[in-house]
């Protein structure tokens, strides 16, 4: 119930979601946002040290009508990338102190109307379908209280034979007693005979018993049937000479080796800096000279994007444009990058007309497709 509740939230947030927010702010060059009355909200991220040509930190600063100057982030050169979480319902102006600039990234939102936030689309059916049926669940208080009048017939009934043996003469009260005594008797079995609600703590030991002994029994499947295929192997030969090499090995070997943590920010002897948004599944590699194919979106620091698609080019021989051609060096097949290109590794001083401006630093999200 819980995770399918958070797949609910998570289409939801993604429904209400206008769309992303990129902005570069310098000491000299501030970012204003406006809300529109309160029609829209800028949910901050992040914010990335661009241009770190001072050692001292770059703060970035948020000025808000009737308030005090609020610092969100403080970024350095050993930290360019600093997580902000922070969220404008009203016009702000962007800043920051230092010799730096800031990227800064972001989600807008539709805000309030009318003073009401407008409501997520309703849940398909599909969706329903996959939530469990809460009626299956039999709630603890209902077993209680369907065992409760049962306990209190048994004992009316027990008070009115005692009340009958009481009137009765002498020689009637031992049967009386049997009487009274066999109803009291029969009182906890009635009650228990009624079905009991199973605990929540009884349904999750239920359920783990239940889900290690059907991983046990899939561990047990999977070593005989590797087994097999290891006599198999041994039986055609291993290596080159053998004929090729057993299912076991390859297992084993890839789950011996450890997987390696992302790279949250790395930056390149260039001024380049690149973020492992995925890594790659391993075997071929993006190096000099090779022919890849790639696929790529690229934006402006404003967050518009200019241009996407899928490009081959022979690596390292200027057929891209150098913050690219250096960013994407090393990566491994199916492996993700955002890449942030300075304007002096982009299209410089001149842009491209009407499309990207004058010394404009250039974000790109690339996958290597093959290589």
């Amino acid at each position: 119930v819980a995770a399918c509740r958070r797949r609910q939230c998570a289409n939801a947030l993604g429904a209400m979601i206008i769309d992303r927010w990129l902005a570069e702010v310098s000491a000299g060059s501030p970012v204003n946002f406006e809300a529109e009355g309160g029609a829209r909200v800028l949910d901050l991220r992040s914010c990335i040290l661009s241009d770190g040509g001072s050692p001292a930190p770059t703060s970035l600063i948020c000025h808000m009508e009737g308030a005090a100057p609020l610092v969100l982030a403080r970024a350095t050169s050993r930290s360019a990338l600093v997580r902000v979480r922070a969220r404008l319902r009203s016009n702000a102006r962007l800043s920051c102190t230092g010799g730096g600039r800031l990227l800064l990234t972001g989600l807008l939102l539709p805000g309030r109307q009318g003073g009401k936030r407008p409501r997520p689309e309703a849940v398909s059916a599909e969706q329903q379908q996959q939530q469990p049926e809460a009626s299956a669940k039999v709630p603890r208080s209902d077993a209680t209280s369907s065992a409760a009048p049962a306990k209190a017939a048994a004992k009316l009934a027990a008070n009115k034979v005692a009340g009958e043996a009481a009137s009765a003469p002498t020689a009637a009260a031992p049967k009386a007693a049997a009487a009274t005594s066999k109803a009291a008797v029969s009182a906890p079995k009635d009650a228990d005979a009624e079905p009991k609600a199973e605990s929540a703590g009884a349904k999750r030991r239920r359920r783990a018993a239940a889900a290690k002994a059907k991983a046990k029994a899939a561990a047990e499947e999977m070593a005989a049937k590797n087994g097999v295929d290891q006599k198999a192997g041994q039986q055609g030969g291993d290596g080159p000479d053998g004929g090729g090499s057993t299912e076991v090995g390859k297992k084993s070997k890839a789950s011996k080796e450890k997987p390696t943590k992302p790279v949250a920010m790395r930056m390149l002897p260039s001024g380049v800096r690149y973020q492992v948004l995925k890594l790659g599944g391993g075997g071929a590699c993006a190096v000099e000279g090779k022919i890849i194919n790639l696929k790529y979106e690229g934006f402006v620091v404003t967050g518009r994007r200019f241009d996407k698609g899928t490009v081959k080019f022979r690596l390292g021989l200027g057929e891209v444009i150098a913050g690219l051609d250096d960013g994407v060096r090393g990566m491994l097949k199916g492996e993700e990058r955002r890449i942030l290109i300075p304007a002096r590794l982009g299209y410089g001083a001149q842009g491209q007309p009407g499309v990207i401006p004058p010394n404009s630093p250039l974000v790109f999200e690339v996958k290597l497709l093959d290589c």
